[in-house]
């Protein structure tokens, strides 16, 4: 079997949407070749790899802050270690470490090189900037330049390119001219199980409650939609249940039925818990795997279109809300009715189930690996 190397941050015990993506990926590519890894280590994560590096600890000042920099030593070492292992595939699970991409296509330009950008990240911080253009939101509009600019260097370079949302494809397809972009959906592995909804009065909302979409989705519960859904979550004994990693990031609240209870043992029995999930995404890239690991829990869910966007055409049903009117009154339907609770997580669940299938995934991926090898062949 070709051996390819996998590049990623520790990823096997790590728990978030985007360390399932990552299993996901590194299971597939098993079948096809001989995987070995690069982890690149941050913090006290440890996790045992083929090879191992760290990044430097201060990025250059015109280099956006999500991309990660390595010094000469460590990247002639990385590219040491491919040659001496006869290495020909890489594949990049983030764009936060294509400087090793570009360094190491420099010196050795016949190597088949893929990368999982997965989300646009100039895309995040032009929103964040968007919201609020102020003095004091300056960092996202700083952000949102460097990484304008290093996405339009990185996208010519002849890399296969991995997005979870088909309208981004489009965006860097018109964007830049020979970009090879190519989708791959998310999925899980989740056994999905018959829709219901219980009555506890539990509205939960969850993820990785530290990043830039989620700390804007519990701002905009707490500051705007809770006011105007209170007097409904009172009369009916009802409760948002903050929940997932993360959550030391957000402004405590004062108000009585929003309780942030932080990390859990198992998300997917604290979603089986809960009566329906709230996700007010306004801050968003790729595709939100949320959305999947509440349709194959049988759940209902109330978001926004972009919280929905790369998830086939759902942009019409009746579980997203298209301003804060309607998402109260979504809310409030969902609080009062238990029938149309039901019919939200069955809506949700068929929807969903065939087009983000684990097969599918699968299949998809084994076929982009082989195709990224025939494009290569015909530029070298």
């Amino acid at each position: 079997m070709k051996k390819l190397l996998y590049i990623d941050r520790p990823f096997r015990k790590s728990l978030g949407g985007d360390k399932n993506r990552s299993r996901y990926i590194y299971n597939t590519l098993q079948k096809d070749f001989h995987v070995m890894t690069a982890i690149i280590l941050e913090g006290n994560d440890m996790e045992e790899a083929s090879f191992v590096l760290k990044g430097e600890d201060k990025s250059t000042l015109f280099l956006p802050e999500s991309i990660m920099e390595f010094s000469e030593k460590i990247m002639n070492n990385f590219l040491l270690f491919i040659k001496e292992n006869n290495i020909k595939d890489l594949f990049f699970r983030s764009i936060a470490f294509t400087q090793l991409a570009i360094y190491v296509k420099k010196r050795v330009p016949t190597i088949n090189i893929v990368v999982d950008v997965d989300l646009i990240l100039s895309r995040l911080m032009q929103q964040a900037w968007g919201k609020n253009k102020s003095l004091r939101n300056r960092y996202y509009f700083i952000q949102s330049l460097k990484l304008l600019q290093y996405e339009k260097n990185l996208y010519q370079n002849d890399f296969t390119f991995l997005l979870s949302n088909e309208e981004e494809c489009e965006i860097l397809n018109k964007q830049y001219k020979n970009c090879k972009t190519k989708y791959l959906a998310n999925t899980t592995d989740l056994v999905p199980k018959t829709p219901n909804t219980n009555s506890k009065g539990i509205i939960l909302m969850y993820g990785v409650m530290d990043s830039i979409s989620n700390i804007d989705a519990y701002t905009y519960l707490k500051d705007k939609l809770y006011k105007q859904i209170e007097d409904k979550l009172e009369k009916y004994g009802y409760e948002i249940h903050i929940v997932g990693q993360g959550c030391d990031a957000l402004i405590p609240s004062n108000h009585k039925h929003i309780k942030i209870l932080g990390k859990v043992d198992s998300m997917e029995d604290t979603i089986l818990e809960s009566s329906f999930i709230l996700l007010p995404i306004y801050i968003a890239s790729g595709t939100n795997t949320r959305v999947l690991e509440t349709a194959m829990a049988g759940r209902a869910l109330i978001t926004t279109p972009l919280g929905m966007e790369g998830l086939i055409n759902q942009k019409e049903q009746d579980y997203i809300a298209t301003s804060l009117d309607d998402m109260v009154k979504k809310v409030e339907c969902m609080i009062e009715d238990y029938s149309y609770r039901l019919a939200m997580a069955k809506l949700l669940q068929k929807s969903i189930i065939n087009e983000f299938s684990y097969e599918k995934f699968e299949k998809s991926l084994r076929s982009i690996m082989e195709i990224s090898h025939q494009e290569l062949c015909k530029t070298i």
